[in-house]
């Protein structure tokens, strides 16, 4: 076993005291340790804006919602926000709880991921897990049946996307997904249906969640907060974290599926990147291609927090890219990357790079229940 703190940054060079608080403040609740002692010069404008943007504010309000140090607006703001997550997660899950009742009854295997799966599992309080919607995976085979079960229950979908569906039931957003990874490069690395059929009943005050296995949930946070969203989503860097500090994994298991499916370094890149933001001190066993722990190492993890803190430039930008290609093992997923890299989407980052105001390239910052977050593009 190798720590992974042995690879971490000595320093922040991105960071002025400020943001290193934030994500120190994030740590604690990753990590399961006690928040930082406040300073009496603390720039609590700068670190409300983090925690606004990046729908944290309830967890500032968890660790200094009492404490005098902090200016009484942004306390009120933050106690707030945390009471509206407390109250959208609450009727989120009352919505999905229904949706599976139904899905149930009509013999559609369906399981719960992400923030509903985890917010009433491994947080200590459902309100530090803030939820934009809720997201279903259901059998790639499932798909007609689903439609035609929560129809007769009066439910139709509002979006008919490539490889999910969105309702709107009660107030809440709820994608249902029976492709798990729609971009081309890994779209079919894997059989996800599998993850289905070791799935397991995990039980709370409005009823019962199907939820994956521990692992399968870690792989599916990797997966998707990287290849989807390129790491800017510190709600799922804190997921990972929790999930890696709180329960055992079968890292037997986990190793086989990331060789199996060519994400061996992605996956490894990935967790080095959450224990080197939040200081997590975790290990992982040998066999991960460690060879991403290059030389650039720092630089690397600053292009991602760059994203994070709304300081990306042209050199961040290109070393993601570059990354993109580097974790990518297999050469067909290589190649498809390449062929992306000319397509529309990622042609219009760069010249916003380059050409533009040089900022969040290919990254969205959207307004959703009263929140701001990033979405990628």
């Amino acid at each position: 076993m190798k720590h992974l703190s042995v690879l971490k940054v000595i320093g922040h060079c991105l960071m002025n005291s400020e943001i290193r608080f934030f994500f120190d403040v994030l740590g604690a609740l990753a990590g399961d340790r006690e928040p930082p002692v406040l300073s009496s010069e603390t720039d609590w404008s700068g670190i409300n804006r983090l925690a606004v943007r990046h729908g944290v504010a309830g967890v500032f309000s968890h660790y200094y919602g009492q404490n005098d140090q902090v200016p009484l607006t942004f306390r009120r703001s933050w106690k707030d926000s945390l009471m509206s997550v407390l109250f959208l997660n609450e009727r989120s899950l009352k919505a999905t709880v229904k949706v599976l009742r139904i899905l149930e009854m009509e013999n559609v295997p369906v399981v719960v991921l992400r923030g509903m799966a985890l917010a009433y599992t491994i947080y200590p309080e459902p309100y530090l897990r803030a939820m934009q919607d809720v997201d279903l995976l259901i059998k790639s085979d499932s798909k007609e049946r689903l439609l035609r079960s929560l129809s007769k229950h009066g439910f139709d979908p509002s979006k008919r996307l490539r490889g999910q569906f969105v309702y709107q039931i009660n107030g809440t957003e709820i994608e249902v997904h029976w492709s798990f990874l729609t971009p081309k490069r890994y779209r079919n690395m894997a059989d996800f249906d599998k993850w289905i059929d070791t799935s397991k009943v995990v039980s709370n005050q409005f009823g019962n969640l199907r939820c994956l296995s521990a692992e399968n949930e870690l792989l599916e946070l990797v997966c998707h907060s990287f290849i989807h969203h390129e790491l800017s989503s510190v709600q799922s860097l804190i997921d990972m974290a929790r999930l890696l500090r709180s329960t055992d994994i079968d890292w037997v298991y986990v190793r086989s599926w990331c060789e199996g499916a060519g994400i061996s370094r992605l996956f490894y890149f990935t967790l080095t990147y959450v224990d080197h933001l939040f200081d997590l001190n975790v290990s992982l066993p040998s066999g991960f291609s460690e060879r991403l722990i290059t030389k650039d190492r720092v630089a690397l993890f600053d292009a991602y927090t760059a994203v994070l803190i709304d300081a990306d430039n042209r050199w961040h930008f290109l070393r993601r890219k570059r990354n993109l290609l580097h974790v990518a093992e297999r050469l067909s997923t290589k190649l498809k990357q390449l062929i992306r890299f000319t397509g529309d989407r990622e042609l219009k980052s760069f010249s916003q790079m380059f050409f533009g105001d040089g900022k969040h390239a290919g990254i969205e910052v959207k307004k959703k229940r009263g929140e701001r977050y990033c979405r990628d593009q």
